[in-house]
């Protein structure tokens, strides 16, 4: 199986040859790596462009203008001829064994997306796990996603993936989901919330993707966002959910569970607030779904 690893890149210099290589170094020989640089001014092309790969890597640069995370993902994921996707944001790290090992998960299941358990890192790679209060608390979450019945609600809750570099999934999931959309905060969570209507994503819990906490991190500097692009995601998400026209029998809905999905929209009143606003957002269909 071709594996496409797609790296979006902008003003991470410090760290491009702890990524690079630490993908290099993955056991498994079909491997294309696809760097997205986002219009960084730091030096990182000039870094990108050393690097060195093993011949066995089919590998592809491309300069773009700065746009943002989810444009630099996309140019990636339209160029990746991979049967598999991976993304590593540039920042952070994979876990030796991490692409086999996923391979491998998804190839004896019936889903086609899969995340892992998250190591944080500080900006010396020291492991921050249990000593950062944000670390800390995420790290709870995955703890708890065995709590929920399915892996879908612990998404629903919150971005347990933690990060889009954690995502690993077939391509053939572009074809029906799309790509990511314009979001400057959340567009990793809108992208996973959309693929919970597809397929039941598998959760990993061995920690295979290194997130690094440093002053750069999105969460920081975009976090104002959250307030304005969360409730419109939520919302999207909610009402697709409550068609009930989507394949993944998992997915919640009040349509797979019925007493369950109410429930926990009672428990959480962030989530239940946005069920009742529609305006604005028109009629939520996903390619490839009839209506």
């Amino acid at each position: 199986m071709q594996v496409s690893v797609v790296v979006p890149s902008y003003n991470h210099a410090r760290w491009v040859p702890r990524c690079l290589g630490a993908i290099d170094t993955q056991d498994h020989d079909d491997l294309e790596v696809i760097v997205v640089d986002d219009g960084s001014t730091d030096g990182s092309p000039e870094l990108i462009a050393a690097q060195r790969w093993r011949s066995t890597r089919r590998v592809r640069t491309v300069a773009a203008p700065h746009r943002g995370a989810h444009a630099a993902i996309n140019h990636g994921l339209a160029l990746a001829t991979g049967d598999y996707v991976a993304i590593c944001n540039m920042d952070d790290c994979f876990v030796p064994g991490r692409i086999p090992a996923l391979v491998r998960r998804l190839a004896n299941s019936s889903s086609r997306f899969a995340f892992t358990g998250v190591r944080f890192v500080d900006d010396r790679d020291a492991d921050v796990t249990n000593t950062d209060a944000f670390a800390r608390d995420h790290h709870r979450r995955q703890q708890e996603i065995d709590s929920y019945p399915s892996v879908g609600f612990a998404i629903l809750r919150s971005n347990v993936a933690i990060s889009s570099g954690n995502f690993f999934f077939a391509r053939s999931l572009l074809d029906e989901i799309g790509f990511f959309r314009p979001y400057r905060y959340v567009h990793d969570w809108d992208f996973l919330l959309r693929v919970v209507l597809f397929t039941e994503p598998v959760y990993v819990p061995d920690p295979l993707y290194s997130y690094r906490l440093h002053q750069g991190n999105t969460f920081r500097s975009l976090g104002s966002l959250d307030a304005e692009e969360c409730p419109e995601l939520l919302r999207r998400f909610l009402r697709a959910a409550i068609t009930g026209r989507y394949p993944n029998p998992l997915a919640p809905s009040p349509r797979n569970w019925p007493d369950y999905f109410e429930r926990f929209l009672g428990e959480n009143d962030w989530l239940r607030q946005h069920m009742t606003n529609w305006d604005g957002l028109g009629d939520v269909v996903y390619p490839h779904v009839e209506r």
